[in-house]
Parts: structure tokens; C-alpha cells; sequence
């Protein structure tokens, strides 16, 4: 009986972490920008964030949450994100 204990408190401890590491909720539509490029954008779909790319000589705006020509898009040049922002 202790042996049974100690595995499901085990297993519920587990379950806990994994819940706790997992990625947020999200709500249908809303959208993300990718940390790495400006053409990718995250939208949630169905509670997740599915990773989206935009059409070419475009990237991702947060001001429309969507896709714009690059040149609109302030601080990305060919899709990449500058290492900082002036």
C-alpha cells in the first residue's frame, strides 16, 4: 500500500511540473510576433500558437497583427530581427 502511495504521489507531482512547464492558453485568433523572424508570426489556433509565415517581401506587423509589406514593418530588414533597436 505505501509502495502504491509513493508511485502516485509521484505521478501527481509529475503531472503538476508538466502542467506548469507547458505553454499558456491562448485565445482563437489572437496572434504573436516570432522572436527570431519578422516574416513569422505565431496565431492561435484551437488553445495553441501554430507557427505562421507571411507571404514574401512581407512581415509580421503587432500594430495590425498581421502581415505587412517589410518596409512598414519598423525594425526588420529581409525577415530577420535586428540584435537590438535604436
Amino acid at each position: 500500500m505505501r509502495l502504491l502511495h509513493q508511485a502516485l504521489t509521484v505521478f501527481l507531482a509529475s503531472l503538476l511540473l508538466d502542467t506548469a512547464a507547458a505553454e499558456p492558453f491562448c485565445y482563437e485568433g489572437s496572434t504573436r510576433p516570432d522572436p527570431n523572424e519578422c516574416a513569422v508570426y505565431h496565431i492561435c489556433d484551437l488553445g495553441k500558437f501554430q507557427r505562421t509565415r507571411c507571404p514574401p517581401g512581407q512581415a509580421y506587423s503587432v500594430l495590425t497583427g498581421g502581415c505587412v509589406p517589410e518596409w512598414r514593418s519598423p525594425g526588420c530588414h529581409e525577415g530577420v530581427l535586428p540584435d537590438k533597436f535604436d
